[in-house]
């Protein structure tokens, strides 16, 4: 349950840090309980699973950097299940670039009061 948060939450920190990166990683996890999908389930949902994929993605290159799939997934519901985490990824991509140059601003803002002391 917290693989795809750690995965996010890592590559805000590697950019936050000043580390150069392709792009920034953001995941989701979709699990399956009987045949409906939830996307970035709750420990309940997780509890009841039947299956779960989780993806990692660099939005901006279009690249999977991680795919896992537990349990059985029918072939269409599994691409289902694929195509729903990327949507939540895309979202997840658009958050974290917002973040990243909300603290990109207010470092820049805060430099600049620290120069005019």
């Amino acid at each position: 349950r917290v693989r795809g948060a750690a995965i996010t939450v890592a590559s805000l920190a590697l950019a936050d840090a000043g580390i150069v990166l392709y792009d920034l990683v953001a995941a989701c996890s979709v699990t399956r309980i009987n045949q409906h999908l939830f996307l970035d389930p709750t420990e309940d949902e997780e509890n009841e699973q039947s299956g779960n994929i989780l993806v990692a993605l660099m939005p901006n290159l279009n690249q999977v950097t991680q795919l896992i799939q537990t349990g059985t997934f029918e072939t269409d519901t599994c691409v289902k299940g694929i195509d729903l985490c990327v949507s939540g990824c895309q979202v997840m991509h658009k958050i974290m670039k917002a973040h990243i140059k909300r603290l990109a601003k207010n470092q820049l803002i805060k430099t600049e009061t620290d120069l005019n002391k």
